[in-house]
């Protein structure tokens, strides 16, 4: 099932699937929904990770797996104990208690627009400018870039806002785990479609769950002359 079928599923389920936490869901500021089994963590813009006082039902967390697996076709049980779901703005993993005592929940909500731009980075104090500044030059000079951080830290987002500083008039090819960038930089969506820039891309995914150690993003924008293999 490709992600767009997932997400008109899932948006059509969506106020049963997300009863419990459908202010979590609809709340723009939180940017992850996580339940390990016994408690509720958020995680939202501006204030970091906490622990919700609201408490999940077991009812509920077994129900959510059952109807998410039924929705994508898939089994969900000791044999197969990891269920993911991930469409263009949500990426929802389900552990089983197999694995974990509990079912364990995670719900990353990605959005459709970019949260940063040169000045809210700044602002934020995201990084000096003059960094921000390098790495804007950076990706302009054709320079790899590496972004590294502890969960939650803003890479992505990061990334996403570098890739706009590739000049239009250049290919790029986009290897990531799941589609967060492509439908916000030009060259992505390019590829996606494969029909811009003489139609030549590549494009790599791979599952990737989340977990307590660093995570690295990348972006290299293309090399002049490069291309990529079809």
């Amino acid at each position: 099932m490709n992600s767009l079928d997932l997400k008109e599923l899932i948006e059509k389920n969506k106020d049963e699937l997300f009863s419990e936490i459908s202010d979590e869901i609809d709340n723009e500021k939180i940017t992850d929904i996580e339940w390990d089994g016994y408690n509720l963590w958020i995680t939202e813009l501006g204030i970091g990770s906490y622990i919700s006082g609201k408490e999940l039902s077991d009812k509920y967390v077994e129900n959510i797996s059952i109807k998410l697996a039924n929705i994508m076709g898939v089994q969900f049980n000791r044999s197969r104990p990891i269920l993911e779901a991930n469409t263009e703005n949500l990426r929802i993993s389900i552990w089983h208690e197999s694995r974990c005592q509990k079912k364990s929940m995670s719900i990353r909500k990605i959005p459709e627009y970019l949260r940063f731009d040169h000045m809210t980075l700044i602002e934020s104090r995201y990084a000096p400018e003059s960094i921000i500044n390098l790495l804007e030059n950076s990706v302009s000079a054709h320079l790899s870039i590496v972004v590294g951080g502890q969960p939650h830290a803003g890479k992505t987002e990061l990334v996403k806002y570098l890739t706009t500083k590739i000049p239009h008039n250049e290919k790029a090819g986009v290897y990531e785990a799941f589609t967060q960038c492509d439908r916000h930089c030009g060259h992505c969506q390019g590829l996606r479609r494969g029909h811009r820039y003489g139609g030549r891309r590549f494009r790599g995914q791979q599952g990737r769950r989340r977990c307590a150690g660093q995570g690295r993003e990348g972006v290299r924008a293309p090399q002049p002359g490069h291309h990529a293999p079809g």
